[in-house]
């Protein structure tokens, strides 16, 4: 406890843990909050938002090239007159039109709950260009999707230098949004792209076996099973031609994988589950192969190793956190506070880590 006190009220770093006992809790918070009141003029009666000053164009459908030849399609919003901004940038899987649909301060509901990646014209407004963009294999992007795999985070890494390089950035991009943008965001942050500057990852997940799809070793196969398919008939109106392909097959051989699968459909409890079985006897089909591999890797393994959060390889500024309302298929708050234990207890405490719960 002392060494978590010292180093949230040092010059270098501000890291706010809320999953520690009530009274100590609300010590440490008392003080945390008067260095943050003190140093940044945050969290302050006269506290406010930078001025509405800029205009906004708006450029859809553009194509950035990725090294191995896929094109990645992103919105970039951008502030008038012309200039150099800094860059905020999300990226995501499902339909893009989503993220800057038209929205009213309120509580979550059907017709904001889908915009993840927060509000373009509040950013553009205050002088900050936005770029939301479809990882690849998902809208109008090319390829496959791959799930969050190696090639996806690289290719936003790429995506970043990218748009560091365009005439209209300063060459600062930071990271925004929720859920997918959130975990996205923590797998490049451990890359450490040159002009990643920090991120804002709110309700992102980090073990992908644990908080996403096998939850204490069972199955979350109803989230899966729908989340694959509504993915890929997304990415199917945009591309009539998109297909996918499994990860497991790639790495086990055909022999392996098909005797995995004739295993898995004489499982009782996989059988039992009509999508399941489905997916099984047609892995080809539709966004059948991502159900297909998380059904055949039923052990934590090099499947999700490729795709869990190196928390201790981070070194930009983070902010991450959660509520106890998403408390649901993805354990969100769970996840935040791991998160959060981790970067306090390795030699990231040096950092700049804010974490709310």
């Amino acid at each position: 406890m002392s060494m978590i006190k010292q180093n949230l009220l040092s010059n270098n770093s501000t890291l706010v843990i809320l999953f520690i006992p009530s009274k100590k809790r609300k010590f440490l918070y008392d003080q945390v909050i008067t260095k943050l009141r003190r140093d940044s003029g945050m969290i302050t009666k006269n506290w406010r938002t930078s001025d509405r000053k800029y205009g906004v164009v708006v450029e859809r459908d553009v194509s950035i090239p990725m090294s191995d030849g896929i094109r990645i399609d992103c919105d970039v919003f951008r502030p008038t007159p012309e200039g150099k901004y800094p860059a905020i940038l999300g990226v995501h899987s499902y339909d893009k039109s989503w993220q800057s649909a038209s929205s009213m301060p309120r509580a979550m509901d059907a017709m904001n709950a889908m915009v993840e990646s927060g509000d373009s014209n509040f950013y553009v407004r205050r002088g900050y260009a936005h770029v939301i963009a479809n990882v690849r294999g998902t809208g109008k992007s090319e390829g496959e999707f791959l799930n969050y795999g190696p090639r996806e985070v690289e290719d936003t890494c790429e995506i970043i230098e990218w748009l560091a390089s365009q005439p209209w950035c300063d060459g600062n991009v930071g990271m925004f949004g929720a859920s997918y943008f959130a975990i996205a965001q923590k797998l490049v942050a451990a890359r450490n792209p040159p002009h990643l500057k920090a991120i804002f990852a709110p309700f992102g997940y980090t073990d992908f076996y644990r908080d996403k799809f096998y939850h204490g070793g069972i199955l979350c196969y109803d989230f899966l099973a729908k989340w694959a398919n509504n993915i890929f008939r997304m990415a199917a109106r945009c591309r009539p031609d998109a297909r996918w392909s499994s990860w497991t097959r790639k790495h086990w051989g055909a022999e392996r994988f098909e005797a995995a699968i004739a295993d898995a459909l004489q499982d009782e409890e996989i059988s039992a589950m009509p999508s399941l079985v489905e997916a099984l006897r047609n892995p080809e089909k539709d966004g059948n192969p991502l159900v297909v591999d998380i059904v055949l890797n039923k052990f934590d393994g090099k499947y999700y190793h490729e795709r869990k959060v190196k928390h201790e390889q981070i070194r930009v500024p983070i902010y991450h956190g959660a509520c106890w309302a998403m408390f649901g298929p993805k354990l969100i708050p769970r996840c935040s506070v791991r998160h959060s234990w981790r970067q306090a207890t390795s030699e990231l405490l040096g950092r700049r880590t804010i974490s709310a719960l």
